[in-house]
């Protein structure tokens, strides 16, 4: 497996830097997970243990074991998104069952998360949290006045397969 371009540079300290900082959020944002989905969160922490425990398969591994240090979380990946606008898509490489967790900071006003196959339209203000099926909906941001932040958590679906472990089974409120 090959971690992403920013995990392998100098950029994992300030990574880890920032994961330490907001370590608490982060829980809170997991534990949403752990109501939601639970199966998916045990999954997302088997995940975690089998890439701390053998990471034979990683490359460049000395930053992937210095990002591992600080990251608890039961999701493989994490992008943080800065006044991003962004267009009707799905993630085509997110598990089929898994869920995908958008939570969003600022000041801006009028914030919208938009779900086109429902023809839905959230109300999206800062402090706002959505868990989505990212690759079976097909979601989008707009542009909003003002400052947003959005940290986006997330599995890969070739994570998984590398680590041999299995997606997790639907929800069981969609079951």
């Amino acid at each position: 497996m090959t971690p992403s371009a920013s995990l392998v540079s100098k950029d994992a300290v300030r990574i880890v830097v920032w994961f330490s900082k907001y370590h608490h959020i982060l829980a809170l944002l997991a534990g949403v997970l752990r109501i939601v989905h639970p199966e998916q969160f045990d999954l997302g922490y088997q995940a975690l243990y089998k890439l701390r425990v053998s990471p034979n398969d990683v490359k460049d591994i000395e930053y992937v074991s210095l990002i591992l240090e600080a990251w608890a979380l039961p999701f493989t990946g994490a992008a943080i998104l800065v006044n991003r606008e962004t267009h009707s898509h799905r993630d085509l490489d997110a598990p089929q069952q898994g869920f995908d967790l958008c939570a969003t900071l600022g000041t801006y006003t009028l914030g919208e998360f938009r779900l086109p196959d429902l023809q839905t339209t959230l109300f999206y203000p800062p402090g706002t949290t959505v868990l989505l099926l990212a690759r079976t909906l097909k979601h989008e941001v707009p542009h909003v006045d003002g400052e947003r932040a959005a940290i986006v958590l997330f599995n890969k679906d070739s994570v998984l397969e590398g680590i041999k472990l299995d997606t997790a089974p639907w929800p069981a409120s969609l079951r």
